[in-house]
């Protein structure tokens, strides 16, 4: 099916897993970058284990600007993140400290 066509698309070393989350919309409850993923604080916990175990980062859960849809609030790769701009001086601190 459509997963293992996905697999036989990319590269051995990448990981492909399907996920049973009541949160579809990955790209909006999900960000992340080599090290770290911010996650909706609601999101299952056996999705939070497969995000670890998958993308091999250290998972947090975590609000942008009071706003637990962290994809679509935040950016961030290994350089640096984008925030939205009604997150306080005080959570671009803590998410600093993360990333």
């Amino acid at each position: 099916g459509e997963l293992q066509h996905l697999r036989n698309s990319l590269p051995d070393g990448v990981v492909i897993q399907r996920v049973e989350e009541r949160l579809s919309a990955l790209g909006n409850v999900i960000s992340s970058n080599d090290n770290v993923a911010l996650v909706h604080t609601d999101l299952d916990r056996e999705t939070e284990d497969i995000v670890a175990d998958v993308l091999g980062v250290e998972v947090f859960r975590q609000t942008i600007a009071g706003n637990a849809l962290v994809g679509s609030y935040c950016r961030f790769s290994n350089q640096g993140g984008m925030v939205h701009p009604r997150t306080s001086v005080e959570d671009m601190e803590e998410l600093s400290a993360l990333l």
